[in-house]
């Protein structure tokens, strides 16, 4: 998913009207592409502003802090990105096995988008260190999990809930690490050759129980 080019819904606060509305999603894509091509280090308000071609004090008018503007920027990622992955979950063609399968590759297909890499990288990051972001982004790991396990018991309706659980924590594990070797910009290493293919037919055994835990 390339972050912020979905539809969003309205934010709370002083967006009350269309156009207000408006800006609002115009300062959160001008804070995306910041931080993304800047980084964290040059994600001041006064920089966001100049970057959606506004005075600072208008910037204020929607978000008072940097601190603000930025769990709100954080809160549309993770809606935008389980919209998507509830997008590729419902999709009902096929059996479920293969509708599995399509979102695994769409997870797998989306670490070669930069906006997802690199807003991603600089969250886990920035989570490390304020508790708000970190409350965030478990939330949305929470979801991401059920998802998961969800799609696994569709696969394996007779395997146990709480296998599943574990099954889908180990498949997320795998995909979010992967993002390390083969996430957007990273060298190509022949050692990892077949690599993705791999993770497919791992993250298949995990869901037709052919790996069984104890």
């Amino acid at each position: 998913m390339s972050v912020g080019k979905m539809a969003k819904p309205s934010r709370p606060g002083t967006a009350i009207h269309e156009k207000g509305q408006r800006r609002v999603e115009e300062i959160l894509d001008a804070a995306v592409r910041v931080l993304i091509e800047e980084g964290y280090g040059l994600f001041t308000m006064r920089r966001i502003a100049e970057e959606a071609d506004i005075r600072l004090s208008n910037l204020q008018y929607y978000f008072k802090s940097k601190e603000d503007l930025l769990n709100a920027l954080l809160k549309r990622t993770v809606d935008d990105y389980n919209a998507a992955l509830s997008n590729v979950t419902s999709n009902r063609a096929g059996t479920p096995k293969a509708q599995f399968q399509r979102m695994i590759e769409y997870l797998l297909k989306d670490q070669g988008e930069k906006a997802s890499c690199l807003i991603f990288w600089e969250l886990w990051a920035l989570a490390g260190r304020d508790p708000s972001i970190a409350g965030i982004m478990n939330s949305y790991y929470d979801a991401y999990l059920e998802k998961m396990a969800g799609a696994i018991r569709s696969v394996s309706p007779q395997m146990p809930k709480r296998r599943s659980q574990r099954h889908a924590g180990v498949i997320v594990a795998l995909i979010e690490g992967a993002s390390l070797f083969r996430g957007f910009g990273k060298p190509r290493r022949s050692s990892l050759s077949g690599y993705e293919r791999a993770i497919l037919e791992l993250c298949d055994r995990l869901a037709s129980e052919s790996i069984r835990d104890r």
